[in-house]
């Protein structure tokens, strides 16, 4: 079963994106200069996304997201090499958005949180740009190292402690290794969006939470 959606520039007004909450500027995707100035960078990465939920990454260009922000090419290229780190770094930073949770609640609670976020970027327009982004990571190692560095050892990081916090606290079973648990949930998500043979449904990330909880004697 499909899923895809054609999108038209002309007949569909531009989706609003929400505001970034400005993340710390990951150090492999920065050149030398003068330190980053916040509005201007997340000005940067919301015109990044827009572009991206309009045209195919390889349409995606440092000059169009310096026209669209209002930037000159060099405040661009002083902060990021090139227009793939722009791509991964708006990504990383509407991911993080959507996916954090306060740390008063609970494991199970903050579990359900990162499920749900990443599901709503995934069955959005912003999942396709992901496709794109795994697709083209098959073929360019550097694009693929900087996916790695910035989006994929931070996100499992994040994950594994979630995991563990669950596991001390009883919530999670105990009988899973912390990478199991990351790939067995949070990798059904990714593996729906790129084979695209089932939706990414709420019942599917209930069925995640009840998979990963403790047997209860």
């Amino acid at each position: 079963m499909s899923h895809r959606t054609t999108r038209s520039r002309s007949s569909h007004p531009r989706r609003a994106i929400p505001a970034l909450t400005p993340a710390p500027a990951p150090a492999t995707a920065r050149g030398p200069g003068r330190p980053r100035d916040a509005g201007c960078r997340a000005k940067v990465l919301r015109a990044a996304q827009r572009l991206l939920l309009e045209e195919k990454l390889s349409e995606f260009s440092v000059e169009r997201v310096a026209r669209e922000a209002g930037v000159s090419k060099a405040t661009i290229y002083r902060w990021w090499p090139n227009k793939s780190a722009i791509a991964i770094e708006a990504f990383r930073d509407r991911l993080q958005a959507e996916t954090t949770a306060p740390p008063s609640v609970t494991a199970t609670e903050a579990f359900r949180r990162q499920l749900e976020g990443l599901a709503r970027i995934l069955r959005g327009e912003l999942g396709q740009v992901v496709r794109q982004l795994v697709s083209a990571i098959q073929h360019d190692a550097k694009l693929a190292k900087l996916f790695h560095d910035e989006v994929v050892i931070p996100r499992r990081r994040v994950l594994r402690e979630m995991f563990a916090r669950g596991v001390r606290s009883g919530e999670f079973r105990n009988d899973l290794s912390l990478e199991a648990m990351i790939d067995m949930t949070f990798g059904t998500l990714y593996m729906r969006l790129l084979f695209q043979h089932l939706p990414i449904t709420a019942e599917l990330i209930d069925e995640a939470v009840r998979l990963l909880q403790a047997r209860q004697a």
